[in-house]
């Protein structure tokens, strides 16, 4: 995966749990409470789509050591929000091992 596609990933799998800080931060100000609800949608489709996209990843990810990969799905199954940008971290993002 290229760099550039790497950073666009990245931001994405960081954009839900950036949501839910900002929710928490903002639920007594109802006027930003009521755009954050209205982006909750698009949130929860990217969410969705990241839960996808992981999974399969954690099968197909050579540098995902095999019998890690069972443990890599379930946290990412159960603990996406938080999940998803270590497995990125870790196993998207560094440049060595080919798939």
């Amino acid at each position: 995966m290229k760099t550039t596609a790497k950073l666009v990933l990245g931001i994405a799998t960081l954009i839900p749990l950036a949501y839910i800080v900002a929710v928490i931060w903002r639920i007594n100000d109802p006027a930003s409470f009521k755009w954050l609800l209205g982006a909750a949608k698009a949130v929860v489709a990217l969410t969705f789509g990241l839960w996808a996209y992981y999974l399969i990843d954690v099968v197909r990810n050579k540098r995902v050591p095999r019998e890690k990969r069972s443990l890599w799905a379930a946290l990412i199954l159960v603990a996406n929000i938080v999940a998803e940008p270590v497995y990125f971290w870790l196993y998207v993002w560094p440049e060595s091992l080919e798939r």
